[in-house]
């Protein structure tokens, strides 16, 4: 009787190697694999079926344009009906009905129906109260058209104010209360041509619930608008475990899928039944199935190690790769407060922001973005409102980190600055030094004059002048050696004077590096030694690193649990290192005492998180491989936390650490 179609907003093929759609909606043609939501289909269709206007509304994330396309089409073609789906663009130029009446025409279109055509400059009011208007199958059955107008909520958000959203309030009043425009009621002409009284179509209005507000706002002028409505609720947990145990049955080790769906329910904050709301059992539930090797199924370990980071992981997966300009234009200009933004396609091209393979890559492939296609500025949004806190936190550590990297440039800068005035300084005392040597010359060679003269004079004389004039001239010739030696100790002086000054400039370092760094109170001078041996350590890592260093540890992933010093100087210490540091709340009470990575992490990476904590005054007693790593896990990891059983070990010194070529697991856990 009726003719498969698919979908317009068609998401990814699911097979039962891959289930599930992740944070795209389930679309018609993977009806198959959306379950648990089979008492809210029959129920929306049903509605549908009985009334002219029906309303469907719930949170975001609920899954209701999956229970439109997915649940409840199959069931309304099943009994005679054409479901069509629209998202409006309402900012766009023209009416949003004649957008639905194109849609409607696709429709009939592709599943093969007998339609009249519409004739030049009618509306889709006109076209519907047309006496001819009626669609039928190829073997002679009416079906009515089920006009279903998906993320109504745009109508506000996406309209120039009030007066845009009264225009389109006028339109939708018409279809939903069926009644005659006010340009046809003019025309006696054309109100005989139509047949004004039946109504031959349904309407479906689905939108968010924190706009239900907005729409009872227009419930004067539009009566029917909520008079037949469905809410949405999250999925109870029986409902939650039958979607996913029947759509992943070919992936899923027994017992798994109670684990996935404990591990997404949320307890009501007032108590109750735990809820599940179904985007994030998708996502969770896609990202599990991707994590899975081989011949690997879903199990509790798996979910155990993986489930955790969901959604960072999901993020930092897709950006994996691509220009930081791209990272930029997400976090900046996709988020609002809160909320999603938008931005268009074309300009953001344009603009250099992203490039169009780029945007392929993240809407088709790691499906993070899409690109709104329905008026004339196609425009890009993130996939769904539970990636913005995801995207704003990411954008929060980078401005941070920028602000790190501005105050550090300053202060090298300052540092410059010292170093230049120092040298001034340097070049003032020679300066002075070579006054004082031409002085002490001109004084030794005027006494030089005045002894030849007596000399002259006692040659003219007797032999007692000449003995006279050899005293002189021998006293001279000490007074110039005293003078030397004079000369020799202001220099000593001087030497040993800017020695003083450097020693104290290497305290003053010392001392800022260490109240940077974590240092507070008074502090053994050991300790001082290995934080400042811990510094320069690090130094040397980072120059031999050089950029491709620097670029492998942006793509590495630092968790840190901190217990014995100050939080967020730690924090700072490790994010300068270039690592994309996340902190984490302590699991033991143990004080932090050992750092894990994972197989792809070089040592030397390993290396500079155990010296930064030394330098922040934690004493690091073992570093260890992780025990277990997933190898199709692209993000390098490394962990900073407590180990309480390297509590007996002694600390690592800088030596000890800079010397070892690898860290091993082995037999006593303090053998080195």
């Amino acid at each position: 009787m009726t003719a498969q179609i698919q979908s317009a907003d068609a998401g990814p093929v699911l097979t039962e190697q891959r289930p599930w759609p992740g944070l795209a909606p389930y679309d018609e043609a993977s009806r198959s694999y959306f379950k648990g939501r089979e008492q809210e289909s029959r129920q929306l269709a049903e509605l549908v079926e009985a009334h002219a206007v029906v309303s469907l509304y719930g949170k975001s994330g609920l899954g209701k344009s999956s229970l439109l396309q997915a649940g409840s089409f199959p069931l309304l073609r099943a009994r005679g009906f054409l479901p069509v789906h629209a998202r409006l663009d309402f900012a766009a130029p023209g009416s949003p009905w004649d957008q639905l009446l194109r849609l409607l025409l696709d429709a009939a279109a592709t599943a093969g129906l007998e339609c009249p055509d519409p004739a030049p400059g009618e509306g889709l009011w006109q076209f519907l109260h047309r006496p001819d208007f009626e669609l039928w199958t190829a073997d002679n059955h009416l079906v009515t058209p089920v006009l279903v107008i998906d993320q109504f909520e745009e109508v506000f958000s996406r309209t120039a104010g009030h007066g845009a959203s009264a225009a389109v309030f006028d339109g939708l009043g018409d279809l939903v209360e069926n009644r005659i425009p006010s340009a046809i009621a003019s025309d006696k002409a054309a109100l005989a041509a139509l047949d004004a009284i039946r109504c031959r179509y349904r309407i479906v209005l689905s939108f968010r619930e924190d706009y239900l507000p907005d729409l009872r706002a227009w419930e004067p002028r539009l009566p029917s608008l909520l008079r037949q409505s469905m809410r949405l609720l999250p999925m109870a947990r029986a409902q939650a475990l039958d979607a996913v145990a029947r759509a992943g049955h070919a992936v899923l080790a027994e017992g798994a899928a109670e684990a996935v769906v404990d591990f997404v329910a949320s307890a009501p904050a007032g108590g109750g039944e735990a809820t599940v709301e179904p985007v994030m059992l998708s996502l969770c539930c896609t990202q599990l199935n991707r994590r899975r090797g081989p011949g690997q199924q879903i199990d509790a370990e798996l979910l155990r190690t993986a489930g955790p980071n969901i959604i960072e992981d999901f993020y930092e997966e897709a950006m994996h790769g691509l220009p930081d300009a791209v990272r930029q234009f997400i976090e900046d200009h996709l988020v609002q407060g809160r909320s999603r933004g938008s931005y268009a396609r074309d300009d953001a091209i344009a603009q250099g922001f992203i490039d169009a393979a780029q945007l392929d890559q993240l809407t088709s492939v790691h499906r993070l973005l899409r690109v709104d296609p329905a008026g004339n500025v196609p425009r890009i949004e993130l996939i769904h409102d539970r990636v913005v806190e995801v995207v704003r936190r990411a954008r929060d550590t980078r401005r941070a980190r920028q602000q790190a990297d501005a105050a550090r440039r300053a202060e090298d800068a300052q540092a410059e600055q010292a170093r230049e005035q120092e040298a001034l300084a340097r070049q003032r005392r020679a300066k002075r030094w070579i006054a004082t040597a031409l002085a002490v010359v001109s004084v030794l060679a005027v006494v030089a004059v005045y002894s030849a003269l007596l000399a002259n004079r006692a040659r003219q004389g007797a032999v007692q002048a000449r003995e006279s004039s050899d005293a002189a001239r021998q006293q001279a010739e000490r007074s110039a050696s005293e003078l030397a030696a004079a000369l020799d100790r202001a220099r000593e002086a001087e030497a040993k004077a800017s020695a003083e000054a450097a020693a104290a400039r290497q305290r003053l370092q010392e001392v800022t590096l260490l109240v940077r760094y974590g240092w507070t109170g008074e502090t053994k001078a050991w300790l001082i030694d290995n934080a400042v041996q811990a510094d320069a350590a690090i130094q040397s890592l980072l120059q031999a690193g050089g950029a491709a260093g620097r670029e492998r540890r942006r793509s590495t992933t630092l968790e840190i649990w901190t217990k014995d010093a100050d939080q967020d100087k730690v924090r700072n210490a490790l994010s300068e290192l270039g690592f994309g540091v996340r902190t984490r709340p302590a699991l033991l009470p143990d004080a932090t005492n050992a750092v894990w990575f994972g197989t792809p992490v070089p040592v030397d990476d390993a290396k500079l998180v155990a010296l930064a904590l030394m330098r922040s005054g934690i004493q690091v007693r073992a570093i260890l491989p992780l025990q277990t790593y997933l190898p199709s896990h692209t993000t390098p990891l490394v962990q900073a936390g407590a180990y309480r059983d390297a509590g007996v070990c002694p600390p690592y010194k800088v030596a000890d650490v800079m010397a070892t070529q690898a860290f091993e697991r082995k037999a006593s856990l303090c053998a080195r």
